[in-house]
């Protein structure tokens, strides 16, 4: 799945115009948008010492483990840099952060003046999720559902999850 061009609203006089320069009017629906971090911006948040907390300590050090270097890219302000943000609205937002795998293919603006999320993190975020998704048993019922939705299969023992099938054709 794929998303194109968001409908963000300017001003242009007195004519509101969306990013791609078409007039907008009061009926125009706009969705709503999330700017959320990829790395989350509470894992490098000091305590009262001023200070990370083991934890966090432990948590970058695990990110270094998935790509050298990467706590580097976001240690003090630079959690909060464009290249460890991405902009989704609502629905992919809760995409991002669900369970399920999706493939999202992201459109940078043409004057290219935010820059892109940094693909190093997005690749660690995954990989991160898949873990979770695979240690916790639940990537194996994922992708049983998965592959009984690719096959459409209706099992003679009845014990086909046509509840979830449907959920997930919707």
């Amino acid at each position: 799945m794929s998303f194109g061009p968001s409908r963000f609203v300017s001003r242009e006089g007195t004519v509101a115009r969306d990013d791609e320069g078409n007039p907008t009017d009061n009926e125009t629906q706009v969705d709503p948008l999330e700017v959320v971090h990829i790395i989350p911006h509470s894992l490098t948040r000091l305590n009262a010492s001023n200070k990370l907390d083991t934890s966090k300590a432990t948590a970058l050090a695990i990110l270094n483990m998935f790509d050298n270097g990467a706590a580097y890219l976001i240690e003090g302000v630079d959690i909060d840099r464009p290249r460890n943000a991405i902009t989704l609205t609502c629905p992919i937002y809760y995409s991002f952060r669900g369970v399920l795998p999706a493939t999202r293919t992201l459109y940078l603006t043409e004057l290219r003046t935010i820059d892109p999320p940094l693909p190093r993190l997005l690749a660690i975020y995954n990989a991160i999720r898949h873990i979770i998704l695979y240690l916790s048993g639940a990537g194996e019922y994922i992708d049983e559902i998965l592959e009984d939705l690719d096959g459409q299969i209706v099992r003679e023992d009845g014990c086909t999850k046509l509840d979830l099938l449907v959920k997930l054709k919707l």
